[in-house]
């Protein structure tokens, strides 16, 4: 079951991305290509730009994931602005929001009460690639700064027997460029070519199958690789996580 939200398009043109829906998309598409391949079954969902509203993305995070049952693996990945309020609280900016006001926004903790009240068995995986809302300017662009504090990742984790990958370590930029396969996140890229196989080969066993542990410990080192030591990808430590393959190619 993969759930994606990728938003580019922003009320003020200076904070658009180009590529967070694209990302999405691709991600999800790469997936459903393993429907009769290592899964009997791929459901997706992907919501982006004007149909990435809080109230869509709340009841489909509900509807759409709630149907999936306790022995299945779901992943959810969101792309585009996030910001966060006085308090530290991690909001993803959806297509109604205000991005100076981070409360019209969805509040992560939604994504984490969910994960938390899941099936006990039920794998789950979230990506996270959302920054603080910024101006795109350069060939590599930023998709913003502060991608989030360390600790409000971390907590998305506890509890929740969630593995978490998040684009960038509290005080980094996450980029984006046309010069990542033709126009991708860093983090999205390096995702695209772990699933594709390059996780196993160069940081597995090479035995066909790219593993969670695998993509994550390839992940973080191709976006390092690829932004020239700008981003760090980050994984807070998470408990009764087991690691079972994921894509087979």
């Amino acid at each position: 079951w993969v759930f994606g939200v990728g938003r580019s398009k922003y009320e003020n043109p200076q904070q658009n991305l180009e590529f967070a829906d694209k990302d999405v998309s691709e991600i999800a598409n790469l997936l459903k290509k393993q429907e009769g391949v290592l899964y009997q079954k791929v459901n997706t969902k992907v919501l982006t730009n004007e149909n990435a509203s809080e109230k869509d993305v709340r009841i489909q995070l509900n509807e759409f994931l709630k149907m999936a049952s306790a022995d299945d693996i779901i992943i959810i990945f969101l792309a585009g602005h996030g910001t966060q309020d006085n308090d530290q609280n991690l909001f993803f900016m959806t297509y109604d929001a205000d991005n100076t006001k981070p409360y019209t926004g969805m509040d992560i903790a939604k994504v984490k009460n969910f994960l938390a009240n899941r099936p006990i068995n039920q794998k789950a995986v979230l990506w996270l690639d959302i920054c603080h809302a910024g101006t795109v300017k350069s060939a590599m662009a930023s998709r913003g700064n502060q991608l989030s504090s360390d600790e409000a990742i971390k907590q998305l984790a506890e509890g929740t027997g969630t593995i978490v990958l998040a684009s960038s370590t509290g005080k980094e930029s996450s980029f984006e460029s046309s010069d990542f396969g033709g126009g991708h996140g860093a983090f999205s890229y390096a995702i695209i070519q772990a699933l594709k196989g390059d996780a196993d080969k160069n940081n597995g066993d090479d035995n066909g199958f790219v593993s969670l542990l695998e993509l994550q410990n390839f992940v973080s080192r191709k976006v390092v690789e690829i932004t020239k030591g700008e981003q760090h990808p980050t994984t807070p430590q998470s408990q009764n996580v087991r690691d079972f393959p994921l894509f087979k190619y």
